[in-house]
């Protein structure tokens, strides 16, 4: 059987849920603000559990954005997650200061579906900390494209090196505000110079581990925090 028929096989049983959603995780007491988490590639919202139990514990409701990210590219999932922002922000008219966390990929998500935001809705975003994001692209996407698989992955093609590639077309982060970015040491799916912005202020912080061990990291939990309250690692 071809490589491309495995691969699309192994796609359609291992990811039967395409239906974007935000998964609401209540604060522990009284709530004193909201976060929203965002997964990255080959990622659902349970790989965020960490950082969900964390911020719930330190008086946040949390909302997972959960989306199949093999099938449709990142514009398509940043569609879908400024779907279900506009309809949690209607659920709650209050909510300020909304702070957003990714890990990976979501990175590009929320950057693609903030540039989509009205003022308005920028307006009621706060700080934002991204995990390990490809800001520049990452070499798998481009195996990607060079092993054919752009149709049957285009998410991941979205993320390659080359100029063309989807990731370098994304606008820059539409507010004078930095952006906080934890690398981890270890980096091993994204370069180290990848992960930093080209066209947006942001503030970096490094940490031991590699890329997925940030999604059950203390440390990063506590740079997360630190970030949204002071704006400094």
């Amino acid at each position: 059987m071809p490589y491309s028929s495995v691969l699309r096989d192994f796609l359609r049983r291992n990811a039967p849920d395409q239906t974007a959603s935000l998964l609401v995780r209540p604060a522990l007491g009284k709530a004193k603000g909201l976060c929203i988490l965002v997964h990255g590639f080959a990622h659902r919202a349970r790989h965020l559990r960490y950082f969900a139990d964390a911020f719930a514990a330190d008086g946040f409701d949390v909302a997972l954005f959960d989306y199949c990210t093999f099938r449709s590219g990142i514009r398509r999932h940043a569609e879908d997650f400024l779907l279900r922002f506009r309809e949690l922000a209607a659920e709650r008219p209050d909510a300020r200061n909304i702070r957003v966390l990714t890990h990976s990929m979501g990175g590009l998500v929320f950057r693609a579906a903030m540039n989509a935001m009205t003022e308005e809705e920028r307006a009621r975003s706060g700080r934002v900390v991204m995990l390990g994001p490809p800001n520049r692209g990452s070499r798998w996407g481009s195996l990607a494209c060079a092993l054919g698989l752009r149709r049957l992955l285009p998410a991941l093609a979205d993320m390659a090196t080359f100029p063309s590639a989807f990731v370098h077309g994304i606008p820059p982060m539409p507010t004078s505000r930095p952006t906080g970015i934890v690398r981890a040491r270890r980096e091993g799916k994204v370069h180290a110079a990848s992960v930093v912005p080209r066209d947006f202020p942001y503030v970096l912080t490094e940490l031991d581990g590699g890329h997925s061990d940030l999604l059950k990291s203390s440390r990063a939990f506590d740079a997360a925090r630190r970030f949204f309250d002071a704006g400094a690692f």
